[in-house]
């Protein structure tokens, strides 16, 4: 069985995935941003990667069992957000910022 390209692995599509949510503007007051928006995207992505209800506490989970967080080793989140916090962010982020980057995923394919 052949590997899959490099371009298809899932570090290559997660890379190009933090590279589009770093370009996007941050509407928040810049004195009040406690989370990267990058961090939160990811963060509310690998939730419905993980399907659990709370991310926060699937990663608290993990580390107790491991003493490490899949969202920091697999999608380079430096701080967690907490759910609330991770929706209120989530909720102003327009759903029409992200075609760019499923045109470069089916570019890709």
């Amino acid at each position: 069985m052949r590997s899959p390209k490099k371009h298809l692995r899932f570090g290559s599509l997660i890379q190009a995935f933090q590279q589009h949510c770093a370009s996007l503007q941050d509407k928040r007051q810049h004195g009040k941003i406690g989370y990267r928006l990058v961090d939160v995207i990811l963060s509310g992505f690998a939730c419905m990667f993980f399907q659990d209800p709370s991310l926060l506490q699937f990663q608290k989970r993990l580390r107790e069992a491991k003493q490490r967080s899949n969202l920091t080793t697999l999608f380079d989140v430096e701080e967690i957000p907490e759910n609330t916090q991770l929706r209120e962010v989530l909720d102003e982020v327009k759903s029409e910022s992200f075609r760019p980057l499923f045109k470069e995923y089916f570019a890709r394919l």
